[in-house]
């Protein structure tokens, strides 16, 4: 009724130039109204884009002061006041709609071309055939020429430059380079820019003029910039990070220092390159990839850099380290070099430093011979130390400046918080060199500890580097592999063996004697309902112990029901009777045995078994003394047919090729470490097939966290691990699900 009062009233239709306005006072008194304003304004126009893949829906609107009109509203007039106030409108703006037609029009024929759809619905005024790159650099100058503004969906900040490109400067301080990343919008405009992912994915970038679309090459690095850490424009590089530096060279960045780094970086990845023959101290021959393994540590010593030697166990790491300390001794090169490791590969070592290396002088400290002393730098070539007494030591070590410090088993400091990580970042040496099988034991976390010893700085802190590197997502495994793969070598046995005998591994599905049977389901029923009512109060993870704990009987009662409690002594084990059947099969036919638990109950369960079957056997665990000495048995007294070992103990720093059969009694859930007991066996020097075995339990908790384990296996071998820690990465429906 009001739009006919006025058009009845003649009000002139004006066409103003843009931000300028006419207004008209109406005098005229409407019922319940007063007197009432009309002011007639051209409105901004503005195209929002919402782009997904290669479509962008494109909707106009109309800016009036502070309110903002689709294209499609057929309303004329724009009232003012009501919400505010809560009172009746007593003014209102007169769009003008000629305007806005035409305006409309001419984005039609200027978008003719790529047009796909178009409708005058609610929402939609233009479908594009063009992904938003393509769109804005094929419209985005016309646009703005015409006075027509451009903002993405979701954003308030328009569009002001379609062309933009990063200007970079930056500065070298030791082992760092401080980034200085801003942006070109042309005409001499040098602007600041702030971190927006969501924009970022889209090729723009936020200055204080606006939005800028960036070249897509620029684009590209922006967004690998942004991941490494940059914020607001300001980026502290690692000169480890050889993959980022090697792209800032490439947009002309002009660091001092790039280029050998560059270099560095284009020759570890040409081992073949490599020239350092093995040194005529060391009492060896090596392999052809462990002579390209000797060279690339030669290299990483030659270049200032430190590395991970991340070979499948059994191909001889510990040889192709022993080459390279005596190519040190050669050179007469300042000692010493420490030579971290578990207490148990310490035999290993001595032994092999011997065979291969005679005339290094080494110090086993803490063990039989004298310990080591600041004062004896100049006359020993070789520490070994444990890294138990290292953390206790650590005032004697840290007064030292060694030439080399090598982490045997690297694996044992992924934890960044223990006491021995921190001891070890106290250690100063010249170069640093890390030894392990299993790089990533349980999370990414563990790379990210032993870069941090070998590089620092490189991976960043450990709670941005959490941030960046979701194991969860291709993109950012990627990138991770990228940056650390020029400092880790990592064979695996299948593609340098090719001699090796096969390897078979099969779980051995076993089922429960009905009062093994029983035990378990009554423990099982008693256990759910304590733990749904501790899940509901607590959580996951503050009822983490509660779960373990539950988790821990019903593993035992799967293995010797009277570990869990000894009024079940007489239930039965159906994985001993199991295993006996099985030993009854291979014996006699001249194989022999690895048998694996990590409960040392269990082994001594078996070990009273085969005492009474009369069958010869070799045991270690984690306080046997004399390792040595019960390897040396196995390996050389044929009538000793099985050896028994717990899993931590006699999954390193063990040469058993003696044996052809594995037996896994009880699963460990981490492949990584059921690996590493395997490879005892799998190895070199190996002769026959091996068999490997992992006892299973059927209808049992064993069973349902091994399906678990295989759907969270995701980011392996991309990176060098072979695990996912399982309990860790749980849902509170997964861990129930262990226990119905």
């Amino acid at each position: 009724m009001l739009i006919n009062y006025i058009k009845k009233k003649g009000v002139p239709s004006v066409s103003p130039p843009a931000k300028k306005e006419i207004k008209k006072s109406h005098g005229n008194r409407l019922p319940g109204r007063g007197n009432f304003n009309i002011v007639e304004k051209k409105g901004l126009p503005l195209v929002e884009v919402d782009a997904r893949g290669d479509v962008s829906s494109l909707r106009i609107f109309f800016d009036y002061d502070d309110k903002r009109i689709a294209g499609d509203n057929p309303e004329e007039l724009i009232y003012s006041g009501t919400k505010e106030t809560g009172r009746r409108a007593n003014s209102a703006l007169k769009r003008d709609m000629v305007f806005e037609r035409e305006t409309i029009t001419q984005l039609s024929e200027l978008f003719a071309r790529d047009i796909c759809d178009s409708q005058s619905g609610r929402r939609i005024n233009f479908i594009l055939n063009l992904d938003l790159r393509n769109l804005l650099k094929r419209y985005g100058d016309e646009l703005k020429k015409s006075g027509i503004s451009v903002k993405i969906k979701g954003s308030s900040i328009k569009i002001e430059h379609f062309g933009g490109s990063l200007s970079i400067s930056s500065a070298r301080r030791e082992n760092w380079f401080d980034i200085t990343v801003r942006c070109d919008a042309g005409q001499g405009r040098v602007l600041d820019i702030s971190d927006d992912g969501r924009l970022l994915d889209r090729g723009l970038v936020n200055t204080p003029g606006g939005l800028v679309l960036l070249d897509e090459e620029d684009a590209v690095l922006m967004r690998h910039l942004a991941a490494s850490g940059m914020e607001g424009g300001s980026l502290t590089a690692s000169r480890y990070d050889l993959n980022l530096l090697n792209d800032l060279e490439h947009q002309g960045a002009g660091i001092k220092g790039f280029g050998d780094f560059l270099r560095i970086s284009e020759k570890l990845n040409l081992p073949g390159e490599f020239d350092s023959p093995p040194s005529s101290l060391f009492n060896g021959t090596l392999r052809g990839y462990q002579q390209e393994g000797y060279r690339w540590l030669n290299f990483l010593r030659e270049n200032e850099l430190s590395g991970c030697l991340a070979d499948d166990m059994g191909l001889g790491k510990t040889v192709q380290v022993i080459a390279l300390l005596a190519e040190l001794k050669k050179r007469k090169l300042p000692g010493p070099c420490l030579i971290v490791l578990p207490v148990v590969t310490l035999s290993n070592w001595e032994r092999e430093l011997e065979k291969f290396a005679p005339s290094l002088k080494v110090i086993r400290h803490g063990g039989k011979g004298r310990d080591f002393k600041p004062a004896d730098c100049s006359d020993v070539d070789v520490v070994l130390v444990s890294y138990q007494k290292l953390r206790n030591d650590i005032l004697i070590f840290g007064a030292v400046k060694f030439f080399y410090i090598i982490l045997d088993e690297a694996q044992n400091i992924k934890n960044p918080l223990s006491k021995t990580f921190r001891a070890l970042k106290r250690l100063r040496s010249v170069h640093r060199l890390a030894l392990t099988g299993t790089p990533v034991e349980n999370s990414l976390s563990d790379l990210w500890a032993v870069m941090d010893f070998l590089n620092p700085g490189l991976l960043g802190d450990l709670s941005k580097f959490k941030d960046r590197f979701n194991p969860d997502y291709s993109e950012s495994v990627k990138k991770l592999s990228l940056m650390v793969s020029p400092f880790i070598l990592r064979r695996k046995k299948e593609d340098v063996l090719p001699e090796l005998p096969p390897l078979e591994e099969s779980v051995l599905y076993v089922e429960m004697g009905q009062k093994q049977r029983d035990v378990y389901d009554s423990y099982l029923q008693r256990v759910r309902e304590s733990l749904e009512t501790a899940m509901k109060e607590k959580g996951n993870g503050r009822a983490s112990m509660d779960v373990l704990s539950a988790l821990l009987r019903l593993r035992q009662i799967c293995l010797f029901p009277e570990l869990a409690d000894e009024k079940f002594s007489g239930s039965g084990s159906c994985k001993l009777k199991t295993l006996n059947l099985m030993l009854d099969q291979i014996l006699p036919e001249g194989h022999r045995v690895l048998i694996f638990s990590q409960f040392v109950q269990s082994l001594n369960l078996i070990k009273l078994s085969l005492e009474e079957r009369k069958i010869n056997y070799a045991y270690i665990n984690g306080s046997t003394k004399d390792r040595g000495a019960e390897i040396d048995r196995f390996q050389n007294q044929k009538d000793v047919k099985v050896f028994l070992l717990s899993l931590k103990a006699g999954g390193v720093g063990v040469n058993l090729t003696g044996a052809d059969y594995v037996f896994l009694f009880d699963p460990w859930w981490n492949p990584a470490v059921e690996s590493q007991a395997i490879d005892r066996s799998h190895r070199m020097g190996q002769e026959e097939k091996v068999v490997a075995y992992r006892m299973i339990v059927r209808d049992s908790v064993e069973e349902k966290v091994v399906k678990l384990q295989n759907r969270k296996r995701h980011m392996a071998e991309y990176i060098l691990s072979s695990s996912s820690s399982v309990l860790k990465s749980l849902s509170d429906d997964e861990v129930m699900e262990l226990f119905r």
